[in-house]
């Protein structure tokens, strides 16, 4: 192997890691941004939930007296 050839090898070869590393660092930035997204759409579904919930549970105790009072 020719003296001259070895520096432009080792540039290549960082050139390569470093396009390799700011690759992988960009795929960590989307999958970081996807998971804060999950979050805000988990925490969403719970409160839709929690909503549910409790006008289910009025939706009971109402149809329960009217229950008890027709009784």
């Amino acid at each position: 192997m020719k003296r001259w050839l070895v520096p432009c090898r080792v540039d290549s070869r960082f050139n390569e890691l470093d396009l390799e590393l700011n690759l992988a660092l960009r795929h960590a930035e989307e999958a970081e941004a996807q998971v804060e997204e999950a979050h805000d759409e988990a925490a969403i579904a719970k409160e839709m939930a929690s909503e549910s919930i409790m006008k289910s549970e009025r939706k009971v105790k109402t149809l329960y007296g009217e229950l008890k009072d027709a009784r």
